[in-house]
């Protein structure tokens, strides 16, 4: 783990894209092979989407939901994990 790091993400599928943000808008940036596994820094939210922050100004396509929060439709090319706390607290002991 790394600082800020608050996940990560294991692509399920080849040939999923992972986009850049260009001018306002995300547009692909790489395609991965099954297996590859992505840190995640943050989850961002705009108005029809969400993603996961990754390094580099690089996002994951989690899912796509109506502006009024009813539905939800989740991407099934990734798998997202979180750390266990003993290992966020073994994280936070190193980092102070």
């Amino acid at each position: 783990m790394k600082k800020g790091q608050i996940g990560r993400v294991t692509m399920l599928k080849t040939g999923f894209s992972i986009f850049k943000l260009e001018d306002g808008k995300m547009v692909p940036a790489r395609y991965v092979k099954k297996g590859g596994v992505f840190r995640v820094y943050g989850i961002c939210r705009d108005d029809y989407t969400t993603n996961y922050a990754l390094e580099a100004n690089l996002f994951a396509y989690r899912s796509s939901h109506r502006m009024d929060g009813s539905n939800e439709y989740f991407q099934k090319n990734l798998f997202y994990e979180t750390p266990s706390k003993a290992k966020l607290e073994l994280v936070k002991q190193v980092n102070n």
